[in-house]
């Protein structure tokens, strides 16, 4: 559903659920949370990679950088 562009404004993906409980709605944002900064992470690792790889001639050709993301080609 989230990479289905014809569902991309369906509030089971844009719209957090008003009948949550407390528990259920805390329990979202730490998951939220953790996954933001999984997210962050990996860009830094991402970002490292290429300013090691980019310099070698045989891995260099692997990684390439775009201005959104860093994407290792294999």
């Amino acid at each position: 559903m989230y990479f289905d562009p014809s569902k991309a404004t369906d509030p089971s993906v844009t719209q957090t659920p008003e009948n949550l409980t407390e528990a259920q709605r805390e329990e979202l944002q730490s998951a939220l949370r953790v996954d933001q900064a999984g997210e962050v992470a990996a860009n830094y690792i991402y970002k490292g990679q290429l300013a090691v790889f980019q310099r070698d001639p045989q891995y260099g050709p692997l990684i390439q950088a775009s201005p959104t993301r860093l994407t290792l080609i294999f």
